[in-house]
């Protein structure tokens, strides 16, 4: 587990993953976003995080936190699913919303908890 630096890069990046909001490829087969706001002290999160990082060597996946995605939910397309963390209230629940709208209409897998 990595942070990133100052600006849109300061936030976690799992699974050593480049972000596709900033447009950079994913060298892995499959690219899972997380949709939520990421607390390291928040039980489900790292609960959350320890399941996805036993997943297959060639599937890799990123938390997103919802104030990044107001406006940007079209930048997510490089993304093979969603998941929709647990612990609302989110800091843009109509980001999330347009998130799940968006995966709905492009058949994208998409799982909520």
């Amino acid at each position: 587990m990595t942070v990133g630096g100052a600006g849109d890069e300061d936030r976690w990046v799992l699974g050593h993953v480049a972000s596709p909001l900033l447009g950079i490829a994913c060298e892995y087969g499959a690219m899972i976003g997380v949709i939520g706001d990421y607390d390291a002290q928040n039980p489900t999160h790292i609960a959350t995080t320890r399941a996805l990082e036993v997943l297959p060597r060639d599937t890799s996946f990123e938390w997103i936190a919802t104030d990044e995605l107001s406006g940007r939910v079209g930048r997510l397309d490089g993304l093979d699913g969603f998941l929709v963390a647990p612990a609302s209230p989110y800091r843009d629940t109509n980001a999330v919303l347009e998130v799940i709208r968006s995966a709905r209409e492009r058949g994208v897998p998409l799982l909520g908890t």
